[in-house]
């Protein structure tokens, strides 16, 4: 079988998803090398294409948690062949057979496996599902078809899982979902554009080379975006900007300038910074929309009240105008992005 191996030039795409009914969950994996009247199918292939260091999340379909994501394993070693395995599909042809098979196997040692607390929910993922599909459907966009994406649409209206054993977890979900953002912080780190924590970082201080700067406390995480949309506010009325609206997602700032609308992401940083974080919904926006802006506030100064509030002033603004993310500057995580030299002071 040939794969489309998407992942396989961006350290970040350590992901996958198994989706199963086993009750050892965090147990070594393993698959059939062929399923149904001996062909191969590519949920059983996949398990050979997992590296040490990668991340297994764990997606049971029975008991109490079926349809949640409840943990996740790190993968121990390289995948290796073994003589038998014995499987019961869960297609909808296995469950008619109903007969286990035997045959030759991989399996993949997994070590650390730890319950997500609180899990990555059935209806979180549910609420979800056009989001889901949107990066699904960009993905596909950018590196072809399949993907062997988790879930599917079914029937419109509702999320499933793909009808297999193992599935590739793009990085980008990792970020998208609060309750998984603990396994990018627990997990080896294969990505030199790791966080740099800025609540024990003097202000102005430069970060690495490549790293993305976050605030871990999240009182003084909003303070600093706060203070970042504020001066771009700023910005935009010292350039005669009207009806400017914040919004969040998937772009932060919308405002006339000159009888246009012009869309801004805004980023900020108490230290100097030379990468930024961007969703992939950001990137997909970005390179969708025009009259986009990248607005970063780095180097703001901050300081903590006695009651715990934290106040801002200052910072370095930067703007690069009728902005679209230069594929070179991106790594997927999310993405971080590297800024480019050439910007509005």
């Amino acid at each position: 079988m040939v794969f489309n191996t998407w992942w396989t030039s961006d350290p970040a795409q350590r992901f996958w998803m198994e989706i199963t009914t086993r009750k050892d969950l965090g147990g070594d994996l393993m698959a059939p090398q062929a399923g149904g009247k001996n062909t191969t199918q590519w949920s059983y292939s996949l398990t050979a294409l997992v590296q040490p260091g990668d991340v297994i999340f764990h997606y049971p379909t029975e008991g109490t948690d079926a349809g949640s994501v409840v943990g996740w394993s790190i993968v121990a070693g390289p995948a290796q062949t073994i003589p038998n395995v014995t499987w019961q599909a869960r297609g909808t042809s296995g469950r008619r057979r109903n007969q286990p098979t035997t045959g030759p196997g991989w399996t993949v040692p997994l070590k650390d496996f730890t319950p997500l607390q609180p899990r990555l929910s059935k209806d979180t993922l549910q609420k979800a599902l056009n989001e889901l599909m949107e990066l699904r459907g960009g993905l596909e966009a950018i590196h072809g078809k399949p993907v062997y994406f988790p879930w599917t649409r079914y029937r419109s209206a509702e999320m499933r899982a793909q009808q297999g054993y193992l599935a590739k977890f793009p990085a980008e979900l990792v970020d998208f979902f609060d309750e998984l953002r603990p396994v990018v912080r627990s997990a080896p780190d294969t990505d030199a554009a790791v966080d740099e924590p800025e609540d024990f970082r003097a202000p102005g201080r430069t970060a690495p080379v490549g790293r993305v700067t976050r605030a871990q406390d999240p009182i003084l995480r909003a303070a600093i975006e706060r203070r970042a949309l504020d001066v771009a506010a700023g910005y935009y009325a010292g350039i005669g900007g009207t009806d400017l609206i914040e919004l969040g997602k998937p772009y932060d700032i919308r405002v006339t300038v000159d009888g246009t609308d012009r869309h801004a992401e805004v980023k900020g940083s108490s230290m100097m910074i030379d990468t930024v974080e961007l969703t992939f919904n950001e990137v997909h926006h970005a390179h969708g929309y025009g009259a986009t802006d990248l607005i970063v506030v780095d180097s703001i100064e901050w300081a903590r009240r006695p009651n715990g509030t934290v106040i801002t002033r200052g910072g370095r603004m930067r703007v690069w105008s009728n902005w679209e993310p230069a594929a070179e500057c991106l790594k997927a995580r999310t993405f971080a992005y590297t800024l480019p030299p050439t910007y509005t002071p």
